[in-house]
């Protein structure tokens, strides 16, 4: 234990004593000496503050002049002080709340939730915050909503048993066990109401034993770009969309692997402490239970015929004679695109006696997108703007005045923020505001990318600007909640803009890259973001630029080829660029002093070029549409690329939009 040194009297020499940080906490201080003559125990350096992070009360008792000794002593928890009780010390350190417990939604209506977190008791007197869930079972059977939350969660119960996920086994002494937990959450349709409530046992696989318990855990799901080209396909092809849901999807995939599991919360508590779970197939929570469903209903279409895309595997083909069919699936929520609605009933009726399903009929609502039936024939259209209303809702912004504008032209955007600007629950909710603008942006809406991207870049530290800039973004989505997408029309025309912001980052001067992918009547595939490396030149910029774009482009002539359903793209492909030097390096077989040093993977380009596979087509500034992907721009030059990327007003017949349930 380290020493300090403790002053007898006015002439002595320093004796030592334990140091007070090392003695026991809260105890009283009492001194036989006067303050005067207790010397500063402060060394050079030593933040006094810094000590402990808890408040420290401790017994000082000097020695009389004759024992010779002084000493720190702490052996009684009270002694009376002849001359009154010392001060303590007070650390001054001010305490915060880290950011990972801040709760998640931040809306005023959440103070009330948050108070039932902590007193389930009074939830009968709370008003609850309409987003609010459960997070036990206690505070399930102490809400307002009990009733339903107890339903959903013995329906999880009964959706184990049908399916045999499990065998009860006497606890095992010599093999790891898994805890587990309830999972409430309600689910919503396009209106943004309550369809019903849901609870899932969710195994803490966090706990899992790699090598042991899991090996593989990758699983494919499929991204926006292949579900817009499922969408696009079948608006041009004629087909009829509809939808399903399948229900506890991931109940359905056998283990390989020996995992035990607690029991949950309500089955068969009369065994709890002796028993335990033998987990026969994959649960919620499980590291591969992702991994095990996508295979088992992979397997489960192509025994009916379906081929998986190897350039998107969750998205499906079938050709029978002249009849084209296509299946897409993100995660348990999937689609069934036909012309032969006896094909269409056979394969619900094949996949519903593998699978719980449920059949959901004409598709108006995928992953948070809306869908209606286009006004030119063989198109459809995508919107979120229920999606929009509940986030202006959910953020207080319901009622904000629009702009045109997602950005304003500023290069201070582009700083980093102060870390004193915002509190802890602002950047909370920073963060928030920008997980949620980008998921819209991701669907449907390619006008706020750019807007999307800067301030993505500033989620770790948020500034005052930065904040105004989001909630200025929110305002623009007031104004343009009815902005969509229209899909599908003549798939024999494509047309690509591609185009960066050279040193466009002030911070790091690194520059910003745009693309748009067109393919008849709407985009398909659009993408803004910050390059990796500094470029020395606006050639060097829009060269990684290009390179980018025609990535994606390969990726589609390689789906398109896959899916063997005839669709001819045409050849060469015309690609807008409106950087002349860009163009001049893509077409040139040699070498020059000011680009030789650009990495040879960004020159598959020239090849590309070589076979007429694209041709660079020069596009003056004014017209290039990818310009609206880089940068702010003002509010003319805005607006004219916006109506260029096929974003339009769409009107939907209320009547028409049937409300369907989201996945599970």
């Amino acid at each position: 234990m380290p020493y300090v040194p403790v002053h007898e009297g006015e002439d002595s020499e320093p004796v030592f004593g334990p140091t007070l940080v090392d003695m026991p906490v809260q105890q009283e201080v009492v001194s036989d000496v006067q303050e005067e003559d207790i010397p500063d125990l402060s060394f050079p350096g030593l933040d006094s503050d810094s000590d402990s992070d808890s408040d420290i009360e401790v017994e000082v008792k000097g020695a009389s002049s004759g024992n010779g000794e002084g000493a720190v002593s702490a052996d009684s928890e009270e002694v009376t002080e002849d001359s009154g009780e010392a001060e303590p010390r007070r650390s001054s350190r001010v305490r915060s709340q880290p950011d990972r417990l801040v709760y998640r939604n931040l809306g005023g209506a959440n103070h009330a939730a948050m108070a039932l977190a902590s007193h389930p008791e009074v939830a009968s007197v709370v008003s609850l915050d309409p987003e609010w869930v459960p997070r036990t079972v206690k505070q399930a059977r102490s809400c307002s909503e009990s009733d339903e939350y107890m339903e959903a969660l013995q329906s999880e119960l009964d959706s184990l048993e049908e399916n045999r996920v499990m065998k009860v086994v006497p606890a095992p002494t010599d093999k790891h066990v898994l805890g587990c937990m309830p999972i409430f959450s309600k689910k919503y349709n396009q209106f943004g109401e309550v369809d019903r409530y849901k609870c899932r046992i969710v195994a803490l696989g966090n706990k899992q034993i790699p090598g042991l318990e899991y090996h593989d855990t990758y699983a494919p799901v499929i991204d926006k770009a292949s579900v817009r080209i499922f969408l696009t396909m079948s608006a041009a092809l004629g087909l009829k969309i509809t939808q399903f849901d399948v229900k506890t999807a991931f109940l359905y995939g056998q283990l390989d692997e020996e995992v035990y599991m607690r029991l949950p919360p309500g089955y068969r508590d009369d065994l709890k402490g002796t028993h335990v779970a033998r987990l026969l197939k994959a649960i919620y929570g499980l590291k591969q239970a992702m991994q095990v469903w996508v295979a088992t209903f992979s397997d489960a279409v192509q025994q009916f015929g379906y081929r998986p895309m190897p350039s998107s595997p969750c998205l499906f083909v079938k050709k029978k004679g002249g009849n084209v069919s296509l299946v897409s699936i993100y995660v348990d929520d999937g689609g069934v695109a036909t012309a032969d609605e006896k094909e269409r009933q056979q394969l619900m009726g094949f996949l519903c006696k593998r699978f719980q399903m449920k059949d959901l009929g004409v598709m108006r609502y995928f992953i948070g997108m809306e869908i209606h039936q286009g006004e030119v024939p063989n198109t459809i259209q995508l919107h979120q703007k229920g999606y929009i209303e509940k986030m202006l809702l959910q953020y207080g912004m319901q009622d904000c005045k629009p702009v045109s504008t997602p950005m304003v032209q500023s290069d201070s955007i582009y700083m980093r923020g102060n870390d004193q600007e915002l509190g802890v629950q602002d950047r909370a909710l920073y963060r928030s505001m920008i997980g949620s603008v980008m998921y819209l942006m991701t669907c449907c809406r390619p006008d706020i990318a750019a807007s999307v991207g800067i301030l993505s870049r500033h989620v770790e530290c948020p500034g005052k600007e930065h904040m105004v800039a989001a909630k200025r973004l929110l305002r623009y989505l007031q104004g343009t909640k009815d902005l969509g997408l229209t899909l599908g029309g003549d798939l024999t025309s494509m047309q690509i803009y591609c185009d960066s912001d050279w040193a466009a980052d002030t911070r790091d001067r690194k520059s910003t890259t745009g693309y748009l992918i067109r393919l008849g009547a709407g985009l398909i595939s659009w993408k803004s973001c910050k390059q990796q490396s500094v470029s020395v030149s606006s050639t060097e910029a829009e060269y990684k630029a290009l390179a980018k774009c025609l990535q994606e482009f390969m990726w589609l002539r390689q789906l398109f080829s896959q899916m063997e359903l005839g669709v001819q793209l045409p050849c060469p492909v015309v690609v807008n660029q409106d950087n002349q030097s860009a163009i001049h390096l893509a077409k040139c077989s040699g070498i020059k002093n000011r680009t030789k040093h650009i990495d040879v993977s960004y020159h598959f380009i020239k090849d590309l070029v070589r076979d007429k596979s694209v041709y660079l087509k020069y596009c003056p500034s004014a017209e290039m549409t990818a310009d609206a992907l880089t940068k702010p721009l003002g509010n003319i030059l805005f607006l004219k690329h916006r109506a260029a990327m096929g974003l339009d007003t769409i009107f939907c017949n209320n009547s028409d939009s049937v409300a369907h349930n989201q996945s599970d």
